[in-house]
Protein backbone atom coordinates (compact mmCIF):
# COMPACT_ATOMS: atom_id res chain seq x y z
CA UNK A 1 0.00 0.00 0.00
CA UNK A 2 1.04 3.65 -0.58
CA UNK A 3 1.84 4.08 3.33
CA UNK A 4 4.91 1.07 3.27
CA UNK A 5 2.07 -1.85 4.58
CA UNK A 6 0.98 -5.00 3.62
CA UNK A 7 -2.54 -5.18 2.25
CA UNK A 8 -4.41 -6.79 4.77
CA UNK A 9 -6.63 -9.21 2.76
CA UNK A 10 -3.64 -10.67 0.85
CA UNK A 11 -1.50 -11.37 3.87
CA UNK A 12 -3.73 -14.55 4.84
CA UNK A 13 -2.98 -15.57 1.22
CA UNK A 14 0.73 -14.89 0.93
CA UNK A 15 0.75 -17.06 4.59
CA UNK A 16 -0.39 -20.15 2.03
CA UNK A 17 2.18 -19.81 -0.58
CA UNK A 18 4.89 -19.44 2.39
CA UNK A 19 3.47 -22.84 3.28
CA UNK A 20 3.55 -24.48 -0.22
CA UNK A 21 6.94 -22.43 -0.94
CA UNK A 22 9.20 -22.35 1.69
CA UNK A 23 11.51 -20.54 -0.35
CA UNK A 24 8.97 -17.66 -0.77
CA UNK A 25 10.10 -14.45 1.11
CA UNK A 26 7.16 -12.75 2.50
CA UNK A 27 6.31 -8.95 2.38
CA UNK A 28 7.41 -7.44 5.26
CA UNK A 29 5.20 -3.62 6.39
CA UNK A 30 7.80 -0.55 5.75
CA UNK A 31 7.41 2.56 7.98
CA UNK A 32 6.49 5.06 4.97
CA UNK A 33 3.42 6.51 7.16
CA UNK A 34 2.70 9.59 9.28
CA UNK A 35 4.47 9.19 12.77
CA UNK A 36 0.81 7.58 14.07
CA UNK A 37 1.23 3.69 12.11
CA UNK A 38 -2.49 2.95 12.58
CA UNK A 39 -3.74 5.96 10.67
CA UNK A 40 -3.81 6.24 7.00
CA UNK A 41 -4.66 9.85 6.73
CA UNK A 42 -8.02 12.01 7.23
CA UNK A 43 -9.12 10.26 10.46
CA UNK A 44 -9.35 7.23 8.93
CA UNK A 45 -8.11 4.30 10.96
CA UNK A 46 -5.49 1.21 9.10
CA UNK A 47 -8.00 -1.86 9.27
CA UNK A 48 -6.94 -4.90 10.99
CA UNK A 49 -6.62 -8.62 9.67
CA UNK A 50 -8.14 -10.97 11.28
CA UNK A 51 -7.36 -14.17 12.38
CA UNK A 52 -9.64 -16.00 9.84
CA UNK A 53 -8.63 -13.75 7.03
CA UNK A 54 -11.62 -10.82 7.06
CA UNK A 55 -10.59 -7.31 7.62
CA UNK A 56 -11.74 -5.46 10.38
CA UNK A 57 -12.79 -1.73 10.26
CA UNK A 58 -13.61 0.01 13.31
CA UNK A 59 -16.88 1.90 13.01
CA UNK A 60 -19.69 2.91 14.97
CA UNK A 61 -22.98 1.75 14.76
CA UNK A 62 -25.89 4.58 14.32
CA UNK A 63 -28.99 2.09 13.72
CA UNK A 64 -31.13 -0.02 11.57
CA UNK A 65 -34.81 0.54 9.86
CA UNK A 66 -37.08 -1.53 8.06
CA UNK A 67 -37.53 -0.55 4.83
CA UNK A 68 -40.27 -2.87 4.21
CA UNK A 69 -40.22 -5.20 0.80
CA UNK A 70 -37.42 -3.44 -1.78
CA UNK A 71 -34.06 -3.58 -0.59
CA UNK A 72 -32.81 -1.33 -3.93
CA UNK A 73 -29.75 1.21 -3.63
CA UNK A 74 -32.36 3.97 -4.44
CA UNK A 75 -33.61 4.10 -0.28
CA UNK A 76 -30.23 4.06 1.08
CA UNK A 77 -30.24 7.88 1.39
CA UNK A 78 -33.46 8.19 2.66
CA UNK A 79 -32.73 5.03 5.12
CA UNK A 80 -29.66 7.18 6.12
CA UNK A 81 -31.72 10.25 7.36
CA UNK A 82 -34.21 8.39 8.79
CA UNK A 83 -31.93 6.58 11.24
CA UNK A 84 -30.04 9.92 12.24
CA UNK A 85 -33.18 11.41 12.78
CA UNK A 86 -33.99 8.78 15.32
CA UNK A 87 -30.28 8.33 17.23
CA UNK A 88 -29.53 12.14 16.85
CA UNK A 89 -26.15 13.16 15.25
CA UNK A 90 -24.27 13.29 18.84
CA UNK A 91 -21.78 10.44 17.58
CA UNK A 92 -20.64 9.51 20.98
CA UNK A 93 -24.37 8.34 21.41
CA UNK A 94 -23.27 5.50 18.30
CA UNK A 95 -22.17 2.26 19.78
CA UNK A 96 -18.59 1.28 18.30
CA UNK A 97 -18.68 -1.88 16.78
CA UNK A 98 -16.23 -4.27 14.93
CA UNK A 99 -17.00 -4.62 11.32
CA UNK A 100 -15.50 -7.99 9.90
CA UNK A 101 -15.38 -8.05 5.84
CA UNK A 102 -14.62 -11.77 5.40
CA UNK A 103 -15.00 -13.65 1.97
CA UNK A 104 -18.53 -14.45 2.24
CA UNK A 105 -20.15 -12.55 4.99
CA UNK A 106 -20.02 -8.89 6.54
CA UNK A 107 -20.10 -9.89 10.30
CA UNK A 108 -20.94 -6.89 12.97
CA UNK A 109 -18.84 -7.69 16.45
CA UNK A 110 -18.31 -6.14 19.77
CA UNK A 111 -14.90 -4.76 20.64
CA UNK A 112 -14.88 -5.83 23.64
CA UNK A 113 -15.69 -9.05 23.58
CA UNK A 114 -15.68 -10.24 19.84
CA UNK A 115 -19.39 -11.75 20.29
CA UNK A 116 -21.18 -11.38 17.45
CA UNK A 117 -24.25 -8.90 17.14
CA UNK A 118 -25.14 -9.48 13.85
CA UNK A 119 -23.99 -10.84 10.68
CA UNK A 120 -25.17 -11.23 6.68
CA UNK A 121 -23.36 -13.47 4.14
CA UNK A 122 -23.17 -11.20 0.57
CA UNK A 123 -26.23 -12.86 -1.23
CA UNK A 124 -28.69 -11.64 1.87
CA UNK A 125 -26.85 -7.69 1.07
CA UNK A 126 -29.14 -6.16 -1.54
CA UNK A 127 -27.18 -2.87 -1.70
CA UNK A 128 -25.13 -0.82 0.20
CA UNK A 129 -23.91 3.12 -0.33
CA UNK A 130 -24.29 6.46 1.08
CA UNK A 131 -25.14 9.48 1.40
CA UNK A 132 -22.97 12.43 -0.81
CA UNK A 133 -23.70 15.40 1.50
CA UNK A 134 -22.64 13.19 4.96
CA UNK A 135 -19.70 10.66 3.48
CA UNK A 136 -19.06 9.27 6.95
CA UNK A 137 -22.04 7.46 7.01
CA UNK A 138 -22.28 4.68 5.10
CA UNK A 139 -25.42 1.85 5.24
CA UNK A 140 -25.69 -1.71 3.93
CA UNK A 141 -29.67 -2.86 3.17
CA UNK A 142 -29.64 -6.81 4.01
CA UNK A 143 -32.89 -9.31 3.61
CA UNK A 144 -33.82 -11.73 5.96
CA UNK A 145 -32.60 -14.46 3.32
CA UNK A 146 -31.33 -14.57 0.04
CA UNK A 147 -31.96 -10.91 -1.10
CA UNK A 148 -33.42 -12.83 -4.60
CA UNK A 149 -36.30 -14.32 -2.27
CA UNK A 150 -36.58 -12.07 0.83
CA UNK A 151 -39.80 -10.00 1.55
CA UNK A 152 -38.13 -7.64 4.53
CA UNK A 153 -35.29 -5.68 4.21
CA UNK A 154 -33.60 -3.84 7.09
CA UNK A 155 -31.07 -0.86 6.34
CA UNK A 156 -27.89 -1.25 8.53
CA UNK A 157 -26.39 2.20 9.47
CA UNK A 158 -22.26 3.37 10.64
CA UNK A 159 -20.49 5.89 10.84
CA UNK A 160 -16.86 5.62 10.06
CA UNK A 161 -14.03 7.89 10.97
CA UNK A 162 -13.44 9.59 7.42
CA UNK A 163 -15.08 9.38 3.82
CA UNK A 164 -12.06 7.36 2.93
CA UNK A 165 -12.68 4.58 5.10
CA UNK A 166 -16.66 4.87 4.53
CA UNK A 167 -15.55 4.18 0.25
CA UNK A 168 -13.56 1.74 1.15
CA UNK A 169 -15.87 -0.48 3.11
CA UNK A 170 -18.52 -0.08 0.65
CA UNK A 171 -15.82 -0.84 -2.23
CA UNK A 172 -15.20 -4.16 -0.65
CA UNK A 173 -18.65 -5.18 0.18
CA UNK A 174 -19.37 -4.34 -3.18
CA UNK A 175 -16.35 -6.68 -4.24
CA UNK A 176 -17.97 -9.27 -1.71
CA UNK A 177 -20.77 -9.43 -4.24
CA UNK A 178 -18.98 -10.87 -7.25
CA UNK A 179 -16.97 -13.15 -5.11
CA UNK A 180 -20.33 -14.98 -3.80
CA UNK A 181 -22.49 -14.73 -6.96
CA UNK A 182 -21.67 -18.27 -7.94
CA UNK A 183 -20.65 -19.26 -4.42
CA UNK A 184 -22.74 -22.54 -2.82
Amino acid sequence: MKNGRVYPPIYERLRYVKDEMPEFEMPRDRNLGPSNPESIGNGAQQPELASDGSTIYRLKYVGNINVGEDGGTYIIESAITKVMKLNGPDEDNFKPVCLHLGETKVSIKSPDNDDVIFQHSYPEISSCGRRLDAVNYLAYVAGDTTCTISKNFICYVFYANAEAESRTILRNIAQGFGRTTWFV
